[in-house]
């Protein structure tokens, strides 16, 4: 591999959801546009890919479904454990941001904290992700 350029960027991100259309609708809210759909009999999971600008998300619905782990219910509980913790998006007025997700209903894990490097507010899709 000496002498050769690579170059790495993110293509996507994947997250097992119980309801595929529920999930689109919400990922929606944020932007995210359906892509494509499919299914894949031999992995048991229906799919959908959805992009935010060039940033893409795959979803996966199992066709059996497995409740999300307890210890991921809080972000304080979940950060103690290895592995992936949560995905974040950027936008440029978070408090209107968080006025219209909370008209939408949409559960939050904590208030808009103003932190060391950025403001942020964690909320919840609706199988209770981070």
């Amino acid at each position: 591999m000496e002498g050769m350029n690579l170059e790495f960027r993110v293509d996507h991100t994947a997250i097992a959801v119980s309801d595929m259309d529920k999930s689109i609708k919400w990922y929606g809210m944020f932007g995210f546009e359906e892509q494509a759909t499919f299914e894949r009999e031999d992995l048991k999971v229906k799919g959908a890919l959805l992009s935010l600008g060039s940033y893409k998300l795959e979803l996966f619905e199992p066709y059996e479904p497995k409740n999300i782990e307890k210890y991921r219910s809080t972000l304080a509980e979940s950060l103690g454990y290895l592995g992936m913790q949560h995905m974040a998006l950027k936008v440029n007025d978070l408090d209107s941001a968080y006025a219209f997700l909370e008209k939408q209903g949409v559960e939050f894990a904590s208030e808009v904290t103003t932190g060391k490097t950025a403001k942020y507010v964690f909320c919840k899709d609706p199988d209770g992700i981070l």
